[in-house]
């Protein structure tokens, strides 16, 4: 986050940042309170929720982004 804050055109990059990030922790609090209240879930599923889980503290995101925004920025920075 703070290494995102630092380009200045960054900020679409920040809300997509806390969206994917939002969106995968409720889908590991979801399948965490059907697991622990109604029903165990099958292996598949904890897969899932481990892969999704790896995810969140991998650099993947990071390095995506980075990406984007450089082919994004050397685009524009091309056009001028």
């Amino acid at each position: 986050m703070w290494a995102l804050k630092k380009y200045s055109g960054a900020v679409w990059m920040i809300a997509v940042w806390h969206f994917v990030h939002l969106v995968l922790i409720l889908f590991l609090l979801l399948i965490g309170f059907v697991d622990w209240f109604y029903i165990p879930l099958s292996f598949k599923w904890k897969h899932l929720g481990a892969s999704a889980h790896e995810f969140l503290i991998s650099p993947v995101l990071y390095c995506i982004a980075g990406i984007v925004h450089r082919s994004f920025f050397s685009e524009c920075s091309n056009k001028l």
